[in-house]
């Protein structure tokens, strides 16, 4: 869907370490679809930032969306 593609994008600019672009994008993605892999993804970068209340509420969200991903687990 063209929401992980926008996702895909973050990803992008995370592994640049780009985190506040990589925001940008996955909160753009999540606007469009309410997917596991985008609140996943939105913890590890709040992580990287230091803002563990908002990684906490992502992963929240990832695990109630998809509680049996092996990823959600791992970063559970």
């Amino acid at each position: 869907s063209k929401s992980l593609l926008v996702n895909e994008l973050g990803l992008c600019h995370a592994l640049e370490k780009n985190w506040h672009r990589a925001l940008y994008f996955l909160n753009l993605s999540l606007k469009k679809d309410n997917h596991f892999q985008i609140h996943n993804n939105l913890a590890v970068v709040y992580v990287e930032l230091n803002n563990y209340q908002k990684a906490y509420e992502h992963l929240s969200q990832a695990m109630k969306l998809a509680k049996d991903s092996p990823l959600v687990r791992l970063n559970y």
